[in-house]
């Protein structure tokens, strides 16, 4: 068999781009002058060059007394991969007597191991993982008599190392919350503080950070590091505390809204935007921080809301865009939203207000430092990082 090298330009059925030549697949002529397609199986883009593969069938066929009744074996030989079109399979060297290619017979027994790192079960294994027989597989025919599932143990054995540790980490932040920091990890994980004891809240969190079911592919654990090492996690927790108390709302047509100013349609869009306006983000912060304070104790005596049906629904969200078009002779613009929060800091934290101008203009995180801190001795650390600030600037 004369191999001819890489010669292809297909263009793959999942997008328009071209498959690299001499990368993804190969091109061989056979004894007649035809050429043939083939998937470059020596390409590390097909599988690693180590571990270990192991190869179970799904069903096994059982008799009397549970004993097998005969062992699962399966054949193939190349296939036609149904995305590309290219031929997946080991050519034969030489010809056959129709001077066509011919591929090596795959057999696949009812278990199978195959050590990735010797050359022959790689090749293998790329057979098999893109066979019919295959589960998961991009060429699987459900029809199959034989269904194998791949069991990558090495691969397991890792994520279950890095699992355990994220989960181990996840679970030693959790229990160590107290105060206003467990409440604010509990609402930026979707818990309402408001409805749990302190223990509750505490058991709750701790749970999250334990468990072990997977959400979108991500355990408890991995959840909770996210969020608790996030960069926007003071962001996150300001926007579900407001959003939970009314000082900021969420309706279709102005999406995450501040005093009638629309900070984003989306979750991630309002948090970038408090993320760039502190005055913004501090006045939210405090605001929501003294209605959720006030009506916690009311909480439990709160009458059920009104459900209203659909007309009713239609008539005042209708009346409501009446208003609003009345009422915006000018469109509000970041200027007079970042005055608006400046005023309000002003009268809830008056001994803060000259340090956040301050601090901002020297480019500090002002609301991020003593956060947790009576006024007095926030005022007193943050002037010591201006201090410093100033300090570094003149050497």
């Amino acid at each position: 068999m004369e191999n001819q090298g890489f010669n292809l330009s297909t263009i793959k059925n999942s997008g328009n781009k071209v498959a690299e030549e001499g990368v993804e697949y190969i091109t061989i002529t056979d004894g007649n002058g035809g050429k043939l397609k083939i998937m470059n199986l020596e390409h590390e883009m097909y599988a690693p060059r180590e571990g270990i593969v192991e190869l179970v069938p799904l069903k096994i066929a059982r008799g009397l007394n549970n004993a097998i009744r005969h062992q699962n074996e399966v054949r193939f030989g190349a296939i036609t991969d149904r995305a590309t079109g290219w031929i997946i399979g080991i050519p034969i060297p030489g010809y056959k007597k129709d001077k066509s290619i011919g591929f090596e017979i795959m057999v696949v027994n009812s278990a199978e191991f195959l050590d990735l790192s010797i050359p022959k079960q790689r090749l293998k294994w790329i057979c098999i993982k893109n066979g019919p027989f295959m589960k998961d597989s991009p060429n699987f025919v459900p029809s199959s008599k034989t269904v194998y599932l791949a069991v990558d143990r090495e691969k397991q054995a890792n994520e279950f190392k890095i699992n355990r540790r994220v989960r181990r980490k996840a679970s030693e932040i959790a229990e160590s919350l107290v105060g206003e920091e467990l409440n604010d990890m509990a609402i930026a994980l979707g818990f309402d503080p408001k409805i749990y004891s302190s223990e509750g809240l505490w058991m709750e969190v701790v749970k999250f950070a334990e468990n072990e079911n997977k959400v979108n592919g991500k355990t408890g654990g991995q959840r909770f590091m996210e969020v608790y090492e996030s960069d926007t996690r003071l962001e996150l927790i300001v926007l579900k505390r407001a959003l939970s108390v009314g000082i900021l709302t969420d309706t279709p047509k102005d999406g995450i809204a501040y005093n009638g100013v629309s900070l984003g349609f989306s979750e991630l869009e309002a948090i970038n935007y408090l993320k760039g306006h502190q005055n913004t983000l501090v006045s939210i912060d405090t605001q929501s921080k003294q209605k959720q304070s006030g009506s916690t104790q009311a909480f439990e005596k709160t009458a059920p809301p009104v459900i209203k049906d659909e007309k009713d629904l239609i008539i005042e969200r209708q009346n409501r865009e009446m208003e609003e078009m009345m009422k915006k002779l000018s469109i509000i613009n970041e200027q007079v939203l970042e005055t608006k929060s400046e005023a309000e800091v002003n009268e809830l934290d008056p001994k803060l207000v000259p340090l956040y101008k301050e601090g901002k203009r020297l480019g500090l995180k002002v609301h991020l430092i003593a956060r947790y801190d009576d006024v007095d001795t926030r005022v007193q650390k943050i002037q010591a990082e201006i201090d410093k600030k100033m300090a570094a600037s003149k050497n």
